[in-house]
């Protein structure tokens, strides 16, 4: 009787199907999506329309929790991103997101100069946002031309957020 070896190699072509899903897409010179507009309060009760706040500026949106480990991790270096570019007109918004805890108390600990909004869930639904942090980069005309990676590291969020901030420059 011959053996075969079909039975080992039968799951290859959706081993194959799988890994090309799991690759990192490029905009092939499609139009970015115009980002949502959205009306949310902030820390102090005044409520902030973004189209309207932001209008003509780049801008960043954190989507957090003082929950998510990844967060704490990524908001140092954001900030560090956010003073660097405190001159360039672009605007930083920390929405907080499915929060069980205090986010004004932990923002006023950790001195970050964010835009906290409050009560963001909504909004994160609206972008796509499956889980934190969410990090989406919003142009001049509001269109989406940057999204955070699920597990990229901090770091390199910072360095994508510098090449895409410096290209609003050019």
């Amino acid at each position: 009787m011959m053996s075969t070896n079909n039975g080992r190699y039968r799951f290859i072509p959706l081993l194959i199907l799988l890994t090309s899903l799991s690759l990192p897409t490029r905009n092939s010179g499609a139009e970015p999506a115009l980002a949502p507009n959205w009306t949310l309060s902030d820390a102090s009760g005044s409520t902030v329309e973004f189209h309207h706040e932001s209008a003509g500026r780049p801008a960043v949106l954190l989507f957090w929790a003082t929950w998510c480990p990844y967060c704490r991790a990524l908001m140092p270096h954001l900030e560090k991103v956010r003073q660097d570019y405190a001159t360039e007109g672009v605007d930083f918004y920390a929405l907080n997101i499915w929060e069980d805890s205090d986010p004004v108390s932990y923002f006023s600990e950790h001195n970050y100069g964010f835009r906290l909004l409050l009560n963001g869930g909504s909004v994160a639904t609206d972008y796509g946002i499956k889980g934190t942090p969410g990090l989406i980069v919003v142009d001049q005309a509001k269109k989406i031309v940057y999204t955070r990676n699920s597990g990229t590291s901090p770091e390199q969020v910072e360095m994508d957020l510098r090449r895409v901030l410096d290209g609003f420059s050019d």
